[in-house]
């Protein structure tokens, strides 16, 4: 179910390979662990007379390395997206939003500082660069700390899910990081899957679908007024521990 599995042209042999090889797998093993409740369904459900060996730790993140990162001084609006960005995601949203914050807000827009680490495709990148006036930087593949660095120290963090069949069970392990970070997180994806259900538990941490354009610039909207207003949101009032 892995959705770029699509991606990779096989025949229908070697499909029937790969269920087999997984299936032996959940048979055979003595306990399976995986990362979300959505994730154990659709797993268990495949060997059904073994399910109470199955079970999910959700993904986390290293407190004290993000404790120990620094932050970056400077006197942007730090707009930040980390990790892949390819067309099975549905980031046209958020350029909509913010070609609309920069015809209402264009001198504002002159503060926006929109950065890209990880893989992103160069087509999708290239949209983005060009709206006007905001200032769009592409740092490639950096390391861990880096991005670390870049999350604590953005006022907003972008992230969007796979969209496929089984797009329920997705849960970033990057959103976990992001969620350590406690800044504002604006994501696109299903809105009844595991990822939405966890960033309900998380104040100024908003899960969106591709249609919702307006209601996206609205939040970017709100989270830019209180930095401007020097009034930044921090989402330090829940418990993440966990």
């Amino acid at each position: 179910e892995l959705y770029y599995n699509k991606e990779f042209i096989r025949m229908p042999w070697a499909n029937k390979k790969n269920r087999i090889l997984e299936k032996e797998v959940l048979e055979k093993a003595d306990k399976i662990l995986t990362v979300g409740p959505s994730m154990l369904k659709l797993l268990s459900g495949k060997v059904p007379n073994q399910k109470d060996k199955f079970h999910y730790i959700l993904n986390g993140y290293d407190a004290e390395a993000m404790q120990a990162i620094d932050l970056i001084q400077d006197n942007n609006f730090r707009i930040t997206y980390i990790g892949f960005l390819g067309f099975y995601q549905p980031y046209e949203p958020i350029i909509k939003a913010l070609e609309r914050f920069c015809h209402e807000k264009k001198e504002n827009c002159k503060q926006i500082k929109l950065t890209f680490a990880g893989n992103v495709n160069e087509d999708i990148l290239n949209k983005f660069k060009k709206l006007p006036y905001i200032h769009t930087e592409y740092l490639g593949t950096v390391e861990h700390t880096k991005a670390l660095q870049l999350m604590k120290s953005s006022q907003l963090l972008l992230n969007c899910l796979a969209e496929t069949e089984f797009s329920n069970i997705l849960i970033s392990g990057k959103l976990m990081e992001y969620i350590s970070s406690r800044n504002p997180i604006l994501c696109i994806g299903d809105l009844n899957g595991d990822a939405a259900d966890l960033l309900k538990k998380i104040p100024n941490a908003k899960m969106f679908t591709k249609y919702d354009s307006d209601k996206i610039f609205h939040f970017m909207k709100l989270i830019f007024d209180k930095w401007k207003s020097n009034k930044p949101i921090i989402n330090d009032t829940v418990d993440i521990s966990e």
